[in-house]
């Protein structure tokens, strides 16, 4: 019996920062899509050495128990090829909170990584400003934009 994929995401780069958009429950196919999806435009991006990634999280509505050794794996790949730091853009909440209390119970994170939760995009920006990594505001909202777009029917 074949599962189908719960959980979407889509990844695009901007120089060398990842971006991850992360919208619905995933599930361990949808987590293998994402892992699959990062790994591929990674190496489409010439396989960079020194790379942050952004990881909107307005969408995302948490990931099944299955799927948390498939994310250990791709966070570790992730950390082996080049990745400095993460941010997770999430708005505080019960997501949020869902979040620290299954990292706490159920760590996918290590606790040495470089991880910080922004509330907005606006601090996400900041943030990998000062670790060196450049990304505008008008690219990150330009990107949600097309996101919004696919995902609405089209009517003729």
């Amino acid at each position: 019996m074949v599962t189908k994929a719960h959980g979407h995401s889509t990844v695009h780069w901007i120089g060398n920062v990842c971006i991850s958009i992360l919208d619905g429950a995933f599930n361990q196919e949808g987590a293998a899509d994402w892992s699959k999806q990062l790994q591929q435009t990674w190496q489409q991006q010439g396989q960079p050495t020194h790379w942050a990634h952004v990881v909107d999280m307005e969408g995302w509505l948490g990931r099944t128990p299955e799927s948390t050794e498939l994310m250990r794996e791709g966070i570790a790949w992730a950390e082996s090829h080049g990745l400095r730091c993460t941010v997770l853009v999430m708005a505080h909440g019960a997501k949020n909170i869902f979040l620290k209390i299954n990292q706490a119970t159920n760590p996918v994170i290590a606790k040495d990584a470089d991880v910080t939760i922004c509330e907005s995009h606006k601090q996400a920006i900041e943030l990998l400003q000062q670790r060196g990594f450049i990304v505008s505001l008008l690219q990150m909202s330009s990107r949600k934009r097309i996101r919004h777009t696919a995902s609405k029917p089209h009517h003729s």
